[in-house]
């Protein structure tokens, strides 16, 4: 028995190192660069605008990064690499990082999410995922204000990127820029019509 407890000890201390190791796990953010403002005077006065609502697909409302199959119905969830918080509050911080200074420039200000009155922007995001060889964004935003029929506009970019997730989140964030953008000047028409 004496000589069989350190073989026994050596044999525990040697277990872990013979386990295969799990991967790491990687975690991701979108990049949320503030919107480059639009040249021009500043309208007089501050029309309040909110962005109010986001949805997106059930299928992207998980941790892992979500990447389309080519034969266009088949997911791939990245186990190992997640997104750091939950993505639709990560669309939202990109989204609102990049409408703010834009809105800002031509007399607008941007209101948290509870605030009421001004214009509401509702976004559907309805694609936003990996692809072989890019990553593609297909959204629908209305902009309300009381007393008025909603200004309704879709939009679908897609981009090409890098193999690894890194890259694929890369232009995910630009894609999401490119909406802000798109919803800014979609902002500044509907406010120019009232």
């Amino acid at each position: 028995m004496n000589m069989l407890f350190p073989v026994l000890i050596s044999c525990a201390l040697l277990l872990p190192a013979c386990m295969p190791r799990s991967p790491e796990t990687h975690y991701y953010v979108l990049d949320a660069r503030p919107g480059d403002a639009p040249a021009g005077t500043p309208l007089s006065g501050r029309t309040p605008v909110r962005l109010d609502r986001i949805s997106l697909p059930d299928y992207l409302d998980r941790g892992g990064i979500v990447c389309r199959g080519a034969d266009g119905v088949t997911l791939n969830v990245a186990e190992f690499h997640v997104w750091a918080e939950p993505l639709k509050n990560g669309v939202r911080r990109a989204l609102t990082e990049t409408l703010a200074p834009r809105l800002e420039r031509a007399g607008h200000v941007l209101l948290h999410q509870d605030d009421d009155g001004g214009l509401r922007i509702a976004v559907d995001v309805l694609r936003f995922e990996g692809v072989q060889g890019g990553a593609v964004l297909d959204a629908q935003f209305s902009i309300e204000q009381d007393g008025h029929a909603p200004v309704r506009e879709h939009r679908a970019y897609s981009e090409s990127c890098g193999e690894n997730i890194g890259d694929l989140v890369q232009a995910q964030s630009r894609l999401l820029r490119l909406l802000a953008t798109d919803m800014a000047e979609a902002v500044l028409k509907t406010s120019a019509r009232r």
